[in-house]
């Protein structure tokens, strides 16, 4: 106590004291004046007198802050948390000044130290995952036991859950760095014993460029399945004679080196159900389970699953990475991708594949899509593509490895050499990613009309057009509207006057309130084209060939919106498809915001072309005969959300959206209209917003390209969760329905409860 004593003297000596109630007097009527730099002055003679209080020092941080003095404040806030080594109180400040600062990595690092001195700290874990921070998070925020002691939190106040149940969706997940973490606390539990589960699955391992080792771990994997009513070939195996792995069929009477043709017997069951597996696959030991849950509880002809990589250690245990996550159904995404499922379940009989085909588990999706069968995704992660182990890394190719040329690819299950392609490449231009053109279906060239609103921005929209024209295969059969929405000055005009003369254009004058609605719908009677885009006139165009990728997607059948591959001027995304269902704030996020144009996201989703739930409105092509269809934007949407509007009735039309990279553009966001920043643009912006819930509900936060894997509550893709069953029974049900890309809401009508979409 005598240290105490000392300092409580030193502090309040008559000397002193009189100088702290002084300073702190001109302090306050400082603050009274709103001077905050007299403030901060007065304020530095009370810390000079009590270097030790971490009150006072967090205090003086303010002021320092209302005075725009950011780094004096840091320090002092700094200062102050080491002062009060068990307080959160200083670190609370710093990291909500670091974020309103536009420091996002500096905060995020301040919200973990708040983590590590609090791992129950609510609001740290909450914006941690809004700022797409959850490689942040310290280990004490991602225990299992942590998760269960905030759900028996749950479980003991029943009548005041909201607080904990927010605390465990935004603090019991996995950052992308503990995903094996994730995988070995959550592991795959079996399907519910709702749907009695036929009996026989015929299985055929495709092996024709695999190793002994790799056909064995798939085997030992089947050994281990919990439904254990199974018969199994290993196709296209050739060097197994000398080997031990042709032991493993002597013991286990279910399996068979060789394909089935000519050795089924009359009276053998009818199978419920085949599974076709690459060899070095290790199937979950309820994969065969769900697989055929999902297929009786569905009635879907062919099914896939998640996956991911698995290096297997005798002494620690296996260790997963890289997951391969899927959405709903998409074709093109199986198409293009070069992670392809690995294992696929399939109820009716299909197209064949060759025992020598390198990706038959593609073609096998692909040809059951072509004939109409009904394809699902199950989303639970059902296989582990096995990994080389690390002790047989740098050990020589075996004598039947050099021989058969297997040894180069026996690790890691080969992707194809002649898949379909995505219908788009990649190439640099000035440091720039940008999507090449090629691979669209060919079309006869016809009239594109684009339609571009604008207002007093003559250097924007100059860029713009000469854009739009220069990186045109076909300049001349663009029909470029420029609607002029009561512009004002003599240099606008000008610009409008240049780019008519030339013939780059028509000018249409709009003397209307703003109505980006309005506006867009006189497309179809200014302009009889029949592809139709709408460009905001803060875009410029880096697609060579742009006019024949829009005809080409837009004649597409069953395709009613495109959207591009947005970038901000420094070469960061802005746009790569809109994600619903991921922020406890934000009605949608853009997919990509805030990474490098050369990122591809997970399975390289940003630079392909895909199905996604909406595109924004700053560049959309469609057709007319889609526009007219579902009756053209929504007026009375005035300013926001009409495009996402607009995606949505053309899924509910049964039509689909997709974004491609194909399409690739620089957008100086905002730069026409700017940010909502004031009360009542806010308020509107509100007022929008509640016109969207009432007509969609619950479809505004459920996104058909989102694997329910992923993390909520942030950025996308940012951390993993185990889904409960509830949502994974909801996914096999609407993946198995006509048309899973459209929506719930499919009259589109008014009377759905708002508070729906709210999460």
């Amino acid at each position: 106590m005598r240290p105490l004593r000392a300092w409580l003297g030193r502090l309040w000596s008559p000397g002193r004291g009189t100088i702290v109630r002084d300073a702190q007097a001109r302090a306050e009527a400082a603050r009274q004046a709103g001077d905050w730099m007299a403030v901060a002055e007065h304020l530095s003679a009370v810390v000079a007198a009590s270097p030790a209080s971490a009150g006072l020092r967090v205090q003086y941080a303010h002021a320092l802050k209302e005075a725009g003095l950011i780094r004096p404040a840091e320090r002092s806030y700094r200062i102050a948390a080491d002062l009060a080594p068990t307080s959160t109180d200083a670190l609370a400040h710093l990291a909500d000044m670091l974020r309103r600062a536009d420091r996002p990595a500096d905060a995020r690092i301040a919200y973990a130290d708040i983590l590590r001195r609090d791992s129950d700290h609510r609001q740290a874990t909450h914006m941690i995952a809004e700022m797409g921070g959850r490689t942040n998070l310290p280990d004490c925020a991602i225990t299992r036991a942590r998760q269960g002691t905030l759900m028996a939190r749950i479980g003991d106040a029943a009548t005041a859950t909201s607080d904990a149940i927010e605390a465990w969706v935004g603090g019991g997940l996995y950052p992308p760095g503990a995903y094996d973490r994730f995988r070995h606390a959550c592991p795959v539990v079996p399907p519910p014993a709702t749907v009695p589960l036929p009996g026989l699955v015929c299985i055929r391992v495709e092996a024709a460029t695999a190793s002994p080792a790799m056909v064995r771990a798939t085997l030992d994997s089947l050994s281990d399945q919990t439904h254990g009513d199974w018969t199994a070939c290993i196709a296209g195996f050739a060097d197994r004679s000398g080997h031990a792995v042709a032991t493993i069929a002597d013991r286990d009477p279910r399996l068979r080196f060789g394909d089935w043709a000519g050795e089924v017997a009359v009276d053998d069951p009818v199978p419920a159900g085949t599974l076709t597996v690459m060899a070095g696959v290790v199937l979950d030991a309820n994969a065969l389970a769900w697989f055929l849950f999902a297929a009786a509880r569905s009635g879907g002809h062919c099914l896939f699953a998640d996956h991911d990589r698995v290096e297997r250690d005798w002494r620690t245990g296996p260790v997963h990475r890289t997951p391969a996550l899927f959405g709903y159904f998409d074709p093109l995404v199986i198409a293009a991708t070069n992670d392809p499922p690995v294992a696929v379940f399939t109820t009716v009989a299909t197209e064949p594949v060759a025992s020598s085909d390198p990706d038959p588990i593609r073609r096998l999706i692909l040809s059951a899509d072509a004939q109409g069968r009904r394809v699902v995704h199950v989303p639970r992660l059902l296989a582990s593509i096995l990994q080389v182990p690390a002790v047989a890394r740098g050990a020589p190719l075996g004598p039947a490895e050099a021989r058969t040329g297997t040894g180069e690819v026996a690790w890691g299950v080969p992707t194809a050499s002649d898949p379909a392609r995505p219908l788009a490449s990649i190439r640099r231009r000035d440091g720039v990613a940008v999507a090449s053109a090629q691979a669209v279906p060919p079309v006869t060239p016809g009239r594109i009309a684009v339609l571009v609103p604008t207002r007093d921005s003559p250097a924007m929209l100059e860029r713009c057009i000469a854009g739009l024209h220069a990186r045109a295969t076909h300049p001349d059969r663009l029909d470029i509207v420029i609607l002029d929405n009561r512009g004002e000055t003599d240099a606008g005009r000008a610009m409008l006057a240049r780019i008519a003369a030339a013939g780059q254009a028509r000018v249409v004058a709009h003397d209307a309130a703003f109505n980006w609605s309005a506006m867009n719908n006189r497309i179809l009677a200014l302009s009889d084209a029949d592809t139709l885009v709408f460009a905001n006139d803060d875009v410029d165009m880096l697609t060579d060939g742009w006019d024949v990728q829009v005809e080409g997607f837009c004649a597409q059948p069953g395709v009613g919106a495109v959207g591009a591959r947005l970038l901000y001027p420094d070469g960061h995304y802005q746009h790569a498809g809109i994600a619903f269902g991921l922020s406890a704030t934000q009605l949608c996020v853009h997919e990509g915001l805030g990474h490098h144009g050369d990122e591809g996201g997970p399975l390289d989703r940003w630079l392909q072309t895909r199905r996604v739930a909406a595109v924004t409105g700053a560049f959309l092509a469609t057709s007319r005969t889609a526009m007219q269809a579902v009756g053209g934007f929504d007026e009375a949407l005035a300013l926001a959300y009409n495009d996402i509007d607009y995606c949505f009735r053309v899924r509910a039309s049964g039509r689909v959206v997709l974004y491609t990279p194909a399409l690739t553009l620089t957008h100086h966001e905002s730069q026409t209209r700017g940010h909502n920043v004031t009360r009542d643009q806010v308020a509107w912006d509100e007022g929008e917003l509640q016109t969207l819930a009432r007509r969609w509900g619950s479809d505004l936060r459920w996104d058909p390209a989102h694997d329910p894997h992923y993390a909520l509550r942030g950025q996308p893709f940012d951390g993993y969760r185990d889904p409960p069953l509830s949502e994974i029974l909801r996914r096999i049900d609407r993946g198995a329905t006509a048309h899973p890309w459209g929506v719930a809401s499919s009259t589109g009508s008014d009377d759905q409860d708002a508070s729906a979409c709210r999460l």
